[in-house]
């Protein structure tokens, strides 16, 4: 039994990144790689065809339930989940996960479970902390993780997160992976290397990325926070020190991404109350006008009016001030 299951995932600055690793593989191997990329959910995603174009071995988009073959990259399409099972693939769409479809813990945790230690987890390039969770599954399940050198990542805060939170096996820059994943899709898996059975948590949580509705109650328990994409309530799952959130439909969050939810759920009320004071300033100034030319008292009408200009632009304020606080991303 050899490492011949590879996992890797990317998001912002990835499409460059992966040109690099794939360009660089081996024609003779064995192992299968499968890659997860944040891609825009609307439209056909053409990195498949890119992949191709640039690296010897043959890289498509597959099809749902399709046989998985040695010496192929199969690539997860827009708006789908990859996720493995034994000698097949499956293409779901089920809930995002931390805010995306596709997103790379489905396929990690996925591989942690049907393949154990045959798997081979890479996070390279991107935003926030997808694919950390996964990453540690894999790790549990006997395989390897190697995270791209954040010194030299276009975005560095996926492979840091994965970093902080499973004991990374390589820590390289792109550029050498292809060499090591030469070597440990070679090497026999000893049976010192053999996982502990799948936690139940992992067995659940791989049936639910699937499709399978799973009773929340079995993995977590339940938060008093609200799920920003569905609004349910968000159950706590806990790996040692890694937190992680899911609703009952299936949208999954790390802390990180659930902390952008939140803020931007939280700016969205913000523009919505402040729309709704300035409807409010409008309609005070038209109500006055009228009723001046009737003989009417428009004095109240006239203080709404300016009350209302004055929360909208405090309200205005904060809006402005939380957006100057936003970091920006660096190259």
């Amino acid at each position: 039994m050899k490492r011949d299951i590879v996992v890797i995932g990317a998001s912002a600055g990835g499409v460059s990144t992966l040109i690099e690793l794939v360009g660089g593989l081996e024609l003779d191997t064995e192992a299968s790689f499968f890659i997860t990329c944040h891609t825009h959910p609307s439209g056909r995603s053409m990195l498949a065809a890119v992949l191709h174009r640039v690296g010897r071995l043959p890289c498509i988009s597959p099809e749902d339930g399709e046989a998985i073959r040695p010496g192929m990259i199969y690539v997860a399409p827009a708006g789908r989940h990859l996720v493995l099972e034994p000698e097949r693939l499956r293409l779901v769409i089920g809930p995002k996960q931390n805010r995306t479809r596709p997103a790379i813990d489905p396929l990690f945790r996925s591989a942690a479970h049907s393949y154990g230690p045959r798997v081979i987890g890479i996070v390279l390039t991107g935003l926030l902390d997808d694919g950390t969770a996964g990453l540690l599954a894999i790790k549990r399940s006997g395989g390897r993780a190697i995270i791209q050198d954040p010194r030299e990542a276009a975005f560095p805060d996926m492979p840091r997160n994965a970093e902080a939170a499973v004991a990374i096996d390589y820590r390289l820059p792109v550029s050498e992976m292809p060499a090591v994943l030469s070597r440990l899709t070679r090497e026999e898996v000893t049976v010192g290397a053999a996982p502990e059975p799948a936690s139940r948590t992992l067995d659940r949580e791989v049936k639910a990325d699937g499709g399978a509705q799973i009773q929340m109650e079995s993995i977590g328990r339940p938060t008093p926070f609200s799920c920003p994409d569905c609004g349910g309530v968000l159950w706590e799952i806990a790996d040692d020190d890694l937190l992680r959130f899911r609703c009952r439909v299936g949208h999954a969050y790390s802390t990180e991404m659930l902390a952008s939810g939140q803020d931007e759920g939280a700016e969205a009320a913000l523009w919505a109350a402040l729309r709704a004071l300035e409807e409010k300033a409008s309609f005070s100034r038209r109500m006055a006008k009228r009723l001046s030319s009737h003989n009417v008292s428009v004095s109240d009408f006239e203080r709404r009016a300016k009350e209302s200009d004055e929360h909208a632009a405090a309200l205005a304020r904060i809006i402005r001030s939380r957006k100057s606080e936003d970091p920006e991303p660096t190259s």
